[in-house]
């Protein structure tokens, strides 16, 4: 093969603006001894271009032989065949363009070498290129091919190689990214044209995927995420606040890095757990009473021991002379040898002990001024005895039937006077007999051993039972003979309970009023439901239809469908003390007979519970449970078994009420109805019975004089009124009534000498 050898053709032009110093070099050079092309028998040229820009500068000089300034980095420019004209066959010529330019601030430099090095390599590029032509692989017998400005021709392919984002032989054909994903997109002219449920620049995109994944709504093709998603199809969970910067989010949770907790890693831990003894807040422990340090680890000193004490791990170490867990007890001396309490440092003693530290042991009751006190022990005076000397002797030692009490005879019962010598009788006979010997001579209509028995009047009827005299009734029964009869509910607020029984009001009977005799009627009312009953019809019905309405209200209507074989039906639900309008039709097939209609009223809500609290001889304290409903009053009825009665009315406020001026011992029957617009509500009913008076107790003589005797006794625990004394003399019986407040009284204008 032959070489071509060409004399190196060096073109400098040179071009002024203006008068300023802005230099622009253009050097074309044009290499030697290239290879002949094997197509068309002329051979390769490779031209080397090269442009040296110098920017305008005063201080700089045209004259390229003068050091320039440092060389940066130079780089490749695309061929411009329209820009640079050469000589050669345009065919057949490999053109290679570099631009370098010198800012002005580097004029003046005195090293050119950079410059001259930079064009040597671009020169070894240029025969390197030239020895790959030199062998005959160079595309064989075919043409090089024109790439464009989109590629570059291979010799070893013999072909073009495209830029990015072109194809084609010539490289001349737009291609599209990710060949716009098979089967989601169509690459036409360069751009992809998707397909029906795909979007994006490639086509990579599903429109709202999944519909959302359920966690979010599609819209304008777009998923829009509920709270907590995100991504293209919402399918990645949100950690709130994003952790707040002190944890990684993990499936929609945040993993808290350590000293941080809670459900966003919101909470900055603190330095133990405050060691339980704390409360964490803002990562700083806030210690509970006793506790100190960053950790509440430090148990604290009660008061800081008053200043008293050392604090040892929680603890006060008192100093002498002071005591308790905060050193804030002043000590006593000794102790006060377990024999008092320490106050204020100084000893309160316990009784028998006295002295600064309790160590004298005293006398109990100082021996009641009745002796001596010697070690701790009375040695008691003449006449008295006992621990404290309060013992005094009685008069014949009571006779061996009392006990001796400060002096005095506290006698047996059955006994009585100074010396327990006088036999009484039991429960000094109620009031209700003479005493002679200790015995009992009852008076007409009393027996037994006190004279408490007392037959009852007709013997209660048999409907009650005799209880000192007194009948106690039967439930349904009252009266001092048990011959009242009461009338069962009250006849139901639809008659009047004559002897017993109810007098029932026009359209309604029964023993009670609660039934209606013909047609619709009403079988039973109670406060919150109502039973009706009606006859059936001849010929069968397929169902009922009733409805309550309330009359004094639009709503609150209740409406049942029953089965036609019904005769009866209990409504409950129903509000108390309230008129309803009962209507009932019949039905066959989709027809309605003709309706019947009955008007009936709910007893009103009533008290409850009605109990005895308290009872005294003269009164019972009576309490109950409110009704739900309101009312306007109560009236409270009672009875005694000796037939008195009573009414009281009692506001509807109160739960509680007292009877007074009641007989003691006598057994009561109770009525409490509520009332509310003059009609009543079912009864509750109770019994009580007033306490029984006691007899006072222990009569004796305190003090005798010629004329005169003082009598002293033990007062009845019962409230009385007055005392009957009743003693006979040799002139006849006498009587002394005496103030029930009292428990002494003097007989006067007796005889000397009397008994």
């Amino acid at each position: 093969m032959g070489l071509v050898v060409r004399i190196l053709l060096l073109f400098v032009a040179v071009f002024l603006n203006g008068g300023d110093c802005g230099v622009f070099v253009k050097t074309i050079r044009q290499r030697r001894a290239l290879l002949p092309n094997v197509t068309s028998g002329h051979p390769t040229t490779f031209n080397h271009v090269y442009n040296i820009q110098l920017p305008h500068c005063k201080s700089c000089t045209p004259n390229i032989s003068k050091p320039l300034a440092r060389i940066f980095e130079a780089k490749d420019e695309a061929r411009d065949d329209k820009r640079f004209e050469h000589t050669v066959d345009p065919t057949n010529q490999v053109v290679f363009t570099h631009r370098i330019n010198i800012p002005p601030q580097v004029c003046g430099c005195d090293d050119i070498q950079a410059l001259l090095s930079r064009l040597e390599t671009l020169e070894k590029q240029v025969v390197t290129l030239r020895r790959q032509c030199s062998s005959n692989t160079c595309c064989g017998t075919k043409n090089a091919i024109d790439c464009g400005p989109h590629g570059t021709f291979s010799s070893s392919t013999c072909g073009c190689v495209c830029e990015v984002g072109w194809s084609g032989p010539t490289c001349s054909d737009a291609s599209c990214p990710a060949n716009c994903h098979p089967r989601q997109g169509d690459c036409v002219a360069g751009r992809c044209v998707c397909r029906e449920g795909f979007m994006g620049e490639d086509c990579s995109q599903e429109i709202c995927p999944d519909d959302c994944n359920d966690q979010g709504r599609c819209i304008d093709d777009k998923c829009v995420c509920f709270p907590g998603y995100t991504g293209y199809g919402c399918t990645e969970e949100i950690c709130p606040d994003d952790c707040r910067g002190h944890g990684r989010c993990v499936d929609g949770r945040c993993v808290c890095n350590k000293g941080y907790s809670g459900f966003d890693c919101g909470l900055e831990d603190c330095p133990g757990g405050c060691s339980s003894q704390g409360q964490c807040i803002e990562g700083k422990c806030v210690c509970n009473a006793g506790f100190s340090g960053s950790d509440c680890s430090q148990p604290d000193c009660p008061s800081n021991c008053h200043g008293r004490g050392n604090c040892i791990k929680g603890k006060c170490i008192c100093k002498k002379g002071f005591t308790g867990p905060d050193c804030g007890v002043k000590a006593c001396p000794q102790n006060c040898n377990d024999r008092g309490r320490c106050v204020n440092g100084k000893c309160v003693c316990n009784t028998g002990y006295s002295g600064p530290a309790c160590s004298v042991q005293a006398c109990p009751d100082n021996c009641n001024q009745r002796g001596k006190c010697v070690n701790g022990k009375c040695v008691c005076n003449t006449g008295y005895s006992g621990p404290t000397c309060s013992v005094q002797a009685c008069p014949q030692n009571c006779n061996q039937r009392g006990k001796c009490v400060n002096g005095k005879c506290v006698c047996n019962t059955g006994y009585s006077g100074p010396a327990c010598s006088v036999q009484a009788c039991p429960q000094n006979c109620n009031q209700r007999g003479k005493c002679v010997n200790g015995k009992c001579v009852c008076n007409t209509g009393y027996s037994g051993p006190a004279c408490s028995v007392q037959a009852c009047p007709q013997n209660c009827n048999q409907q009650g039972k005799c209880v000192n005299g007194k009948c106690v009734c039967n439930t349904g029964y009252s009266g001092s003979k048990c011959s009242v009869q009461n009338c069962p509910n009250n006849c139901n607020q639809q008659g009047r309970c004559t002897d017993g029984k109810c007098v029932c009001k026009d359209g309604f009977t029964g023993n009670d009023c609660s039934i209606a005799p013909t047609g619709l009627h009403v079988k039973k009312i109670l406060e919150t439901k109502a039973t009706v009953g009606w006859e059936l019809p001849q010929v069968p019905v397929d169902a009922w239809e009733i409805t309550f309405q309330p009359l004094n209200e639009d709503n609150g209507k209740l409406t049942k469908r029953l089965a036609g074989t019904k005769s009866s039906f209990q409504q409950t639900g129903l509000a108390s003390g309230q008129e309803y309008q009962v209507t009932l039709r019949a039905q066959k097939g989709k027809k309605f007979g003709t309706a019947v209609s009955k008007t009936l009223r709910t007893l009103i809500d009533g008290p409850r519970n009605l109990h005895v609290v308290s009872a005294t001889n003269s009164t019972i304290k009576l309490g109950w449970k409110k009704p739900q409903a309101s009312i306007d009053l109560y009236r409270l009825n009672y009875s005694s078994a000796t037939g008195k009665h009573s009414q009281v009315v009692v506001p509807a406020g109160d739960i509680s009420a007292v009877l007074t001026g009641l007989e003691a011992g006598v057994e009561h029957n109770i009525i409490l109805v509520g009332e509310q617009g003059g009609h009543q509500s079912k009864a509750a009913t109770t019994k009580g019975t007033t306490a029984v008076i006691d007899s006072p107790m222990n009569l004796y003589v305190v003090m005798v004089t010629d004329l005169t005797i003082t009598l002293e006794w033990e007062k009845s625990v019962a409230r009385v009124c007055h005392y009957h004394i009743a003693y006979s003399t040799e002139a006849g019986n006498r009587e002394l009534r005496m103030s029930g407040q009292g428990n002494t009284a003097i007989l006067v204008g007796l005889e000397d000498g009397t008994k």
